[in-house]
């Protein structure tokens, strides 16, 4: 999925797991993951939906993910109701939510028993690079 940061360059041009598809040999392709919200700074980076979590939940080991946001352009907090800054960040659009429409997901056997075993692992064909251009592949 690509990404577009400030001015509308190109941050992140995406990817479509082609790798996985060509040169995965005992790979399957089992379809795509849930679509989710991504939340994406002025550059082009997607915040991490775990860190926006500790951010909002006053966990421990919040203060990197503040600082990350900082560093990239957001203000920093006032006070200490950091649940209040985050939302300020989707509200004012310093944080642009995104719909993902979901990552191509790949299974493979991980012990060498699973593989001596040599029972193929149910797939069905990954999307074309064709149908991924046309945007065939977002999923439900």
């Amino acid at each position: 999925m690509p990404r577009v940061g400030l001015g509308g360059r190109l941050a992140s041009p995406g990817h479509i797991g082609a790798i996985y598809r060509d040169f995965g040999r005992g790979l399957a392709y089992r379809g795509q993951a849930r679509p989710r919200i991504l939340h994406v700074t002025p550059d082009g980076a997607v915040f991490s939906a775990r860190a926006a979590s500790k951010i909002r939940g006053g966990e421990r080991g919040s203060g990197y993910a503040v600082d990350e946001l900082v560093r990239r352009g957001a203000p920093a907090p006032a006070g200490h109701d950091l649940r209040s800054w985050y939302e300020g960040l989707v509200a004012s659009g310093f944080l642009r939510p995104r719909r993902h429409p979901g990552n191509h997901v790949y299974a493979f056997a991980l012990t060498m028993r699973a593989r001596l075993a040599g029972r193929p692992l149910p797939s069905h064909p990954p999307p074309s690079n064709r149908e991924r251009a046309m945007g065939l592949d977002a999923g439900p």
